[in-house]
């Protein structure tokens, strides 16, 4: 009967510790990628601002090839939204809308999906390099946990679903 209280208040003092380590973590995520292409910055800008070619360079299709895409609202600029549904688990469905767009420099897209957390966006930002003849696009996605500790742990390991996707892109 010892030892059997022995294990019980060792996997709740394990417990309390793994609550407690949860907390300390931060609530707030972010990664980026980035990548020199040999584009104009205005056409990068007209490609990322609205979604009218997205069906034609989505990473979702790199998901599943049979993922039903629906554009909403306008062209481009803020209000633009591509809605998906997908029978892939990776992807489900899910919504990009252009939430912010400063001409030629940066654009947010707001993510709803299954996704852990809140808040989650995609920041892409477009610089001409140095060298004047490429581009420099960063691609970051930002994610709120809150009080969510599963999401908090799960924030550790963000190169998941996210990061593969920016990869893609």
């Amino acid at each position: 009967m010892m030892r059997l209280l022995e294990v019980i208040v060792a996997l709740l003092i394990v417990a309390v510790l793994g609550v407690l380590f949860g907390v300390a973590l931060p609530d707030h995520r972010h990664i980026e990628r980035s990548t020199e292409v040999s584009s104009p910055v205005r056409q990068i800008y007209d490609v990322i601002s609205g979604f009218h070619s997205y069906p034609s360079w989505t990473a979702l299709r790199a998901y599943d090839a049979k993922v039903q895409l629906n554009l909403v609202g306008p062209d481009q600029g803020v209000g633009a939204s591509v809605n998906w549904v997908s029978g892939d688990p990776r992807i489900e469905s899910g919504s990009y809308t252009v939430t912010d767009a400063q001409e030629d420099a940066r654009v947010k897209w707001a993510i709803v999906n299954d996704w852990r957390g809140e808040n989650k966006q995609y920041v892409l930002d477009i610089k001409p390099a140095a060298n004047g003849k490429t581009v420099k696009i960063t691609m970051g996605y930002d994610v709120d946990y809150g009080w969510d500790l599963q999401g908090r742990y799960a924030g550790m390991y963000l190169e998941g679903e996210p990061a593969t996707q920016i990869q893609i892109h």
